[in-house]
């Protein structure tokens, strides 16, 4: 699958690029490689440095912190986005069960993309926001509303108030 507008296409199904139009994804699809791993191979380790966002192309990998199992994940699923703006040790492992093909991300090829399209760098951050309220077990029930919203409202949101509207 090296066909940008369908790496493209991919990519525009994970919510951490639903706000980046069409030459935006297609940038990210030119940073990014397809990996295979083989079945058995750790693609990322707990506690471990890691290099960026997998999305899984085809196969199943398998989640685990401290040795206990927490999810399977197969095709269209992703793990490390939060690698691509950290330099922290990774919280989990994540160990393909089957070979594994992933379109793999490099915090070194994501970043500079942030600063070609700064109108990206909204609807990453926003998302990047949301993986961590998620990852966290969702909002405070006493939270504000914006915690709330879609990548997409939230971007919007941000845009609003760079223009000075309420």
């Amino acid at each position: 699958m090296t066909d940008l507008r369908q790496l493209a296409g991919v990519l525009e199904q994970v919510a951490l690029f639903q706000g980046l139009n069409k030459r935006e994804l297609r940038a990210v699809a030119r940073a990014s490689n397809e990996i295979e791993h083989t079945a058995g191979r750790e693609v990322v380790s707990e506690g471990r440095g890691s290099i960026g966002f997998h999305l899984i192309l085809s196969g199943k990998a398998e989640v685990t912190r401290k040795g206990r199992k927490l999810r399977a994940l197969g095709r269209g699923d992703h793990f490390g986005e939060i690698a691509l703006i950290d330099n922290q040790p990774r919280s989990a492992t994540v160990t393909a069960l089957t070979p594994l093909r992933t379109l793999t991300i490099t915090a070194w090829n994501f970043k500079p993309l942030l600063r070609e399209h700064p109108r990206s760098r909204t609807s990453c951050c926003c998302s990047f926001a949301l993986v961590c309220v998620k990852r966290r077990g969702g909002p405070p029930s006493d939270a504000a509303g914006p915690d709330r919203r879609s990548p997409i409202s939230l971007r919007r949101a941000a845009a609003t108030n760079r223009r000075g509207e309420s």
